[in-house]
Parts: structure tokens; sequence; C-alpha cells
């Protein structure tokens, strides 16, 4: 026990360091909890009126009476062991004598320096590992700012506190701008691994404090990791040009869809009013022709055989809107069922095929209108004029679209004739209009050839 002014100080094995008024009421006990290094406490020297020291088996402590502040030394500091013995011990002329294992400890604590001077923290090196787990080790020396190349996959920062007695008992902190609002703590770890950071600046601030708590001020080492090629801005500018002249041409593609549609819709609209408009428009002439009893037979039949023609282009033009149907087995199928029926009704055979490879091929609106179109008319022309008593319709493969091939085994035609009539130009219209062309030969029969451009 000693007593330093007004209070006593009592040692003990287990409870630590016990602060009683001259009464022996407790004031205050310094264990483990409160920064004590053991709470097996041994000798006790006061150190003026202001400070005792005390030994344990863990060290000398250094309490500061007015604080309460405890400083802890150990063989990091320089003494020559932990563990002290219980009655050894002395003070003389301000020199402390500690006895325990491997001799004794001499202190002057005149020349003891608790506090951190300032600017004590720098920055020591820096190490990068690249994409090939290649690694470089650099000296930081008079710089604050590094850059760091696009190929690195780790960049490790060292620093060092130049407090030589206490440097293993100080603590470390960091913060990175933009990533932590918070100071995050090192312990004792001297260094910081980054890994993943995204292309930019960033500013590393570390401070360090010593075994009181006292932190430094914050040192700065600016980082500037450079971007790769894909993370470049003029990159990020060229993604959004190009995603923004696709979605254009998908507009663009989107309108010309439209506009097709409703050029089909327009060119069917003109086909009922000029075709079956005037096919109805006849049926009505032949039956008040009928019912006033003039040509009563013949009108009628005119009548039966308009209505039967509007019907079929009826089909038709319900056939060429049905999404369902756009594949040339269906062209097929459709010209089947016009052109063998007419055909046999004036004893011709019509004979109508397609290569297997072609028969799923999808067929926009308008090429299928136009194709169908351009086979019915020279089928037609066909059956009415060529004498034949066959006709066949071929459909190959030219590229990615379709030629079609109708020819007849009839007496062939006049070129003079053909310029004149024969619908040739309606026929070169409507191809042009799909990007077809039409070429007439006549040499045995007549060969009408429809072809992509």
């Amino acid at each position: 026990m000693v007593k330093v002014g007004d209070y006593y100080y009592f040692s003990s094995y287990d409870n630590g360091l016990i602060k009683t008024d001259q009464d022996f009421n407790i004031k205050y006990i310094y264990n483990k909890t409160n920064g004590l290094s053991d709470n097996g406490v041994y000798r006790i020297l006061p150190v003026g009126d202001s400070a005792i020291m005390l030994s344990t088996n863990k060290g000398i402590n250094y309490i500061n009476l007015a604080t309460n502040s405890i400083k802890i030394l150990n063989q990091e500091d320089g003494l020559n062991t932990d563990v002290f013995e219980e009655f050894s011990s002395f003070e003389s002329n301000n020199i402390f004598y500690f006895g325990g294992n491997g001799g004794v400890t001499e202190i002057d604590v005149s020349k003891l320096n608790f506090k951190v001077p300032e600017n004590n923290l720098f920055f020591r090196s820096f190490s990068l590992v690249d994409d090939r787990n290649g690694k470089q080790d650099f000296e930081l020396i008079k710089t604050n700012k590094i850059i760091i190349p696009n190929n690195i996959t780790q960049t490790t920062v060292a620093f060092q506190n130049v407090i030589f007695p206490f440097k293993n008992k100080n603590k470390y902190a960091y913060k990175i701008n933009k990533i932590h609002s918070d100071w995050l703590s090192l312990d004792n770890q001297n260094f910081i691994t980054l890994i993943g950071l995204s292309p930019g600046t960033y500013h590393l601030q570390v401070k360090t404090a010593n075994e009181d708590g006292v932190w430094s001020d914050p040192k700065e080492l600016i980082l500037v990791f450079l971007p790769k090629w894909y993370q470049t801005w003029w990159f990020y500018l060229l993604i959004a040009l190009t995603a923004a002249a696709i979605l254009y041409a998908l507009y663009r593609y989107r309108i010309a869809q439209i506009k097709k549609q409703h050029e089909i819709r327009k060119n069917i609209a003109t086909d009922l009013h000029d075709d079956l408009g005037s096919t109805l428009n006849s049926v009505k002439v032949f039956t008040n022709l009928a019912i006033s009893g003039i040509k009563q037979e013949e009108s009628l039949q005119q009548v039966k055989d308009n209505l039967t023609e509007a019907t079929m282009s009826l089909r038709d033009m319900i056939w060429v809107l049905d999404d369902s149907l756009d594949t040339v087995d269906e062209l097929i199928t459709r010209l089947k069922q016009f052109a063998i029926p007419v055909a046999a009704a004036s004893n011709i055979e019509a004979i109508i095929k397609a290569d297997s490879e072609v028969n799923s091929r999808q067929l926009i609106k308008e090429e299928k209108r136009n194709l169908f179109l351009i086979c019915k008319e020279a089928i037609n022309n066909s059956i009415k004029y060529s004498g034949a008593s066959r006709i066949d319709v071929t459909i190959t493969g030219s590229g990615k679209k379709i030629q079609i091939v109708v020819a007849d085994n009839g007496k062939g035609f006049n070129v003079d004739e053909v310029k004149k009539g024969y619908g040739l130009k309606n026929m070169q219209y409507r191809a042009g209009q799909i990007k077809y062309k039409v070429i007439l030969n006549s040499l045995h029969g007549t060969e009408i050839i429809i072809l992509p451009t």
C-alpha cells in the first residue's frame, strides 16, 4: 500500500489496484476492464504526487492519477521481461528499478514520452499485382499520388508510424472517399490491400493512434485507377450511339412495315373497288335485265359467272390477309385451288409443284399477293390464248427468295402482240413492286419466268 495525496492505493492479487479515501472508502478500482495489463498487482511506487508505477506479471503499468489513464510498458518498449517479482522494486532519484526474470529493469521516468508527435505517419511503399500474377514493388518518396495501370488486379499500400518505442502498439484506421463514410479500423496492421475498385480517382486517408487512443492527423494518398478500353467514356458513348442507331433502325423498319401493310390494304381496297365492285355492278345490271325478261337465260348465266368470279376474288383477298398462310406451301395450295378447276373446265391439265426445301419459306404479304396475282394472270392467259393441253407451274429457290416458272405446251405467241397485250405490263408492274422481274420466252409453247432482281 502507498499513500499519494489524500488517497491510499492497495495492491491485490486478483482485483487490480484499489483506491480509497483516508476512511478507507473505495473510490476507484483499476483493473483489466479499464486498461490495466493484469489484475494481479505486485509492488506500487509513487511518481511524485501525480502518478504511480506498479509491477505485474504482465509488464509495468504507469497510471496518471489526475486522468486515471494507464500506459503499459513491456518488452516491446525495452523492458528485459514482462514477468516481475512481487517485492522486488524500489525508487531512487526518480529512477525506478523492478526485478524480474532475467534481471533488473531500470526506468527513467523523465525520459518517457507518451505523446504522439505531429506528422508522424507517412506512406512507405506500394505493390501491384497484374492480371498475369506478376508483382512489382515501389517506394513512395515525395509523392502523394500514384497512377495504377488498367491491367492491375490488386494494389497494396503500406504506411508507417515513425514512433519507434511504441511501433507495435500503434493502431491504424483508414477510409476512402466515394466508398466509406466512417473510419475503418486496421488495429496494428500497417497496410491495406485494394481489390476490384472501379476505374477512377480515389483519396485514401490513413491515421494512427498510440496506446492512449490519441489519433494523429490523417495523411492522404491519391490513387488513380486507369480504365480498360471498354470502360472509357468514349466506349460508353459509342455503345449509346450504337444503341440509339439500332433503336432508330428498328423504328424506321417498323414504320416501313406499317407503310407496307398500309400499302397492301390500300391495294386490296383498290382491288375490291375496281374488281369486285365492277363485278357486282355487272351482276346488278344483268339481274335487272333478267327481271325485265330481256335475254333472261343469258343474263342469269352471266350473273352466275360474275358471282363465281367475285367469290374467288374475295377468297383470294382473305387468303392474302391471313398471317398463318404466309409460306410457299400455302401459295402452292392456293394456286392449285384456283388453277386446277379452271384448267380442267377447258380440258387442260395443270401441274403445280415446288422443291421440298422451299416449301416452308416465309413470304411477306405483298410478295405473296403479287406472286399469286402474276401466276393467276399467266395461267389465265395460257388457258385463254395458248391452246395448250398442259400447264406446269414450278417453284424453286433463288438465293433467299424463290423463282416461279409458268410454262405451257401451246402454240406460243408473237412478240409484237405480247408488247401490246397479254398483260405483260401489268405483270411487270406487280413484279417490280416486290423486287422481282418477269421474263417471257416462246419457242415451243409459252414460258413465263418470275425471278428476283
